[in-house]
């Protein structure tokens, strides 16, 4: 009788833990289980591992690492609209419409841009369009407004068909359209085909030299290319090496500020600069340090790379060659954005044809406000320092990139 009551409980005993340990499992998480067991009566030995925590991956982090803004090159008829689309890249390599989330922005307060990317221009004119997020901000884009004049003068944008059968591609032979081309700078708009001009402007007023591409003097003159983009280190390299600009000598020319009547375009020898554009006439000599940053910026230019004109002020000017240069003067000189290594200054101002000097005059330079400008050549020669001499203390600098017309 003892021996069945204690059957009995030992039954009960085991279903109360049964539930039990029921009760608890369904309170418990579990992900993985390793089971095995130890009997006395066995030589398997197994251990009961129950691991109740949850892992839970961690995503990797993404990042932005372009914008890139289309279209890239519009001619815009005033009282029409232009939409502009901006797509991010990320460092996963994926790409995403952020046309809606970017801060848009127009260099120019006549030719706006909505918060959507829809641009509208109400006067002629020419606008560098950007767009904006998270820090990272697109190259330019170029947007000219036009009038119906204009139009008929500049190069539209034109869609190629999509061809209905297969033709043989003959390598090498240009493709051949038929888009207007231009005859003549416009004069409204400095636009000429792919080409638009700017005036060297600064706060102070539009910067003058000594006769570069402006007969008179006047103006320096930037000359644009709508389809010049910003190269990489190495391709910056291989033109200031090609260019020939600093093997001119530098002659000093006392300029006086001057005033003039009318537009600064009505001064401006337009048929010239239209045939130094198409090669069959050259600039003049460069003299003065505004001169061979003139120069320089057009050649680039030209080639298809971005330039910018830089117009830095000094002061405690040493004059090491008594050329009767004033203590607080100005300094001209380029800027280059590249892909790979950020914006690169470039002074290259030639030597006094006087004085002892390298082959190279192109010099790396980085004006900053409040220290001296001090450059390092580009192109080090053997028996040369490398470093130049302090020229001052820098106390202004203004990059222009496009400059502005009329």
């Amino acid at each position: 009788m003892k021996r069945l009551l204690t059957i009995v409980l030992a039954v009960i005993t085991l279903l109360f833990l049964s539930a039990c340990a029921s009760n608890s499992q369904s309170t418990v998480t579990t992900t993985t289980t390793n089971i095995s067991t130890s009997s006395a009566t066995s030589n398997t030995t197994t251990n009961f591992v129950i691991n109740s925590t949850t892992t839970t991956p961690t995503p990797a982090t993404v990042s932005l690492i372009s914008i890139d803004v289309q279209p890239s090159l519009v001619d815009l008829l005033i009282g029409t609209t232009q939409q502009f689309t901006a797509t991010a890249t990320y460092s996963d390599g994926s790409t995403a419409d952020v046309t809606s989330h970017v801060v848009w922005e127009s260099n120019n307060t006549n030719i706006i841009i909505s918060d959507t990317g829809v641009a509208s221009g109400n006067t002629v004119g020419i606008a560098r369009i950007k767009a904006t997020l998270s820090g990272i901000t697109s190259s330019p884009v170029i947007l000219t407004s036009v009038d119906s004049l204009a139009m008929a003068n500049t190069t539209p944008s034109t869609t190629i068909p999509i061809a209905t059968s297969i033709s043989p591609v003959i390598t090498g032979a240009p493709a051949t359209t038929s888009t207007p081309i231009a005859t003549q700078i416009n004069p409204n708009t400095g636009v000429y085909n792919n080409y638009y001009l700017g005036f060297a402007d600064t706060p102070e007023g539009d910067l003058g030299g000594d006769g570069c591409y402006d007969d008179t003097g006047d103006f320096i003159i930037l000359i644009n290319n709508k389809k010049a983009v910003n190269p990489t280190y190495a391709q910056l390299v291989n033109f200031l090496q090609s260019d020939t600009t600093d093997e001119f000598p530098y002659v000093y020319t006392d300029l006086s500020t001057g005033s003039y009547y009318g537009t600064a375009a009505s001064h401006v020898d337009l048929p010239r600069i239209q045939k130094i554009i198409d090669g069959t006439e050259q600039p003049n000599p460069p003299d003065i340090c505004g001169d061979f940053a003139e120069r320089l910026h057009n050649d680039a230019e030209i080639d298809g790379i971005r330039c910018a004109y830089v117009a830095i002020q000094l002061s405690s000017y040493p004059d090491p060659d008594n050329l009767g240069i004033p203590s607080n003067s100005g300094h001209a000189l380029d800027a280059f954005q590249t892909t790979d290594d950020g914006l690169v200054y470039v002074d290259d101002t030639g030597w006094l044809a006087t004085d002892p000097h390298p082959t190279r005059a192109v010099k790396i330079a980085n004006p900053v406000v409040g220290q001296s400008y001090i450059t390092t050549a580009l192109f080090p020669e053997a028996g040369w320092d490398t470093s130049g001499d302090s020229m001052g203390t820098v106390t202004s600098v203004d990059v222009i990139w496009d400059g502005t017309w009329n």
